[in-house]
């Protein structure tokens, strides 16, 4: 490949100095069979506590940050994979102990290789990217416990909703035609939340019942929390019997605050779901779901553009939850 360098944020080293924008040698990227010219990736929670240093996310230094990248292949050695063919990677390691995403150049492992379904741009790929996928993962999930086999006047809660994997959980659940009720701590998310397929947009304040004790007043058929800690135990002691619950998220806390009276009283189902090594087939049909239930239109709605020059400066204010929805890199090679 007739590159000599490539563009990359990096993290240099565990010290608190952010990552940078820089020139990478072509020679340090990784080994693998397929080599990807990116054209946009994402930036996700974890990408931006990556790039500022704030919690242990990278595993090994210096580290190339991003965890989701889209392009074309430029070389190959997988039959299945061809010169010029459009993939995606999210997760499989990406930006943690392998050189990620936002970077001009990308070398991976064939097994961590999607084809981007034809009704999706590379740029519609990354709007969904790792939080796409990890929404579709717990609506299959719920899927196996059969949460939608039957009308209920019940609902399915969403926490953190107007967050990345919260927007597409609720999209995901509305077009299963369920009743949604959508937890935000942002108060000018009502109309985004309603716009997307919530049925009603409550506070965080408004998810914890009056009541105590080990269980509270069945009021949801299940959940996807991406929150954790205090909210997935108030949300466990709410489900009804026989519900589910698919957790995916830590952002309140990795502590897990219940009693077993959810789960032999009423029967609930706790349900731990990750996307970072999740089995090609199972990927593969995730995609299929996405493509196949997000409207165009509303990855307009939900997803901003920057440029890879913007990335580091973008980072305090994703953080901040000043930005709603989406962000997408769109990466130029030079």
């Amino acid at each position: 490949y007739m590159k000599s360098r490539l563009r990359a944020i990096i993290r240099t080293s565990e010290e608190d100095i952010p990552a940078s924008l820089t020139d990478v040698p072509f020679s340090e990227l990784p080994e693998g069979d397929i080599l990807i010219e990116s054209t946009h990736a994402s930036l996700n929670y974890k990408d931006a506590l990556a790039i500022l240093g704030t919690r242990p996310v990278i595993r090994k230094f210096p580290m190339v940050c991003g965890v989701d990248v889209a392009g074309v292949v430029k070389e190959s050695s997988c039959q299945d994979i061809g010169v010029g063919d459009r993939v995606l990677v999210t997760g499989e390691g990406l930006g943690e102990d392998r050189f990620g995403g936002l970077s001009e150049l990308v070398r991976v492992d064939a097994k961590s290789v999607v084809h981007i379904p034809p009704s999706l741009t590379n740029s519609d790929a990354m709007a969904i990217g790792t939080a796409g996928l990890t929404a579709a993962l717990c609506v299959i999930a719920l899927e196996k416990f059969g949460l939608f086999d039957e009308a209920s006047e019940f609902p399915i809660l969403v926490s953190g909703a107007s967050g990345g994997v919260g927007s597409f959980a609720v999209v995901l659940l509305a077009k299963k035609g369920v009743d949604i009720t959508a937890v935000s701590g942002k108060k000018d998310s009502l109309n985004y939340l309603i716009d997307l397929g919530a049925t009603q947009v409550i506070d965080r304040s408004d998810v914890f019942a009056k009541s105590t004790g080990y269980l509270a007043t069945a009021r949801y058929r299940g959940a996807i929390d991406v929150v954790g800690g205090e909210m997935l135990g108030e949300i466990l002691r709410q489900i009804k019997p026989y519900g589910a619950v698919a957790a995916c998220g830590l952002t309140g806390g990795g502590e897990l605050m219940t009693s077993l009276y959810p789960f032999i009283i009423r029967n609930v189902a706790l349900i731990g779901v990750e996307s970072i090594r999740t089995p090609h087939e199972l990927r593969v049909k995730a995609w299929e779901r996405l493509a196949n239930d997000i409207d165009r239109s509303i990855l307009a709605k939900t997803t901003s553009t920057i440029g890879l020059d913007e990335v580091v400066d973008v980072v305090p204010k994703f953080l901040n939850g000043e930005i709603q929805g989406r962000l997408v890199v769109e990466i130029e090679s030079q």
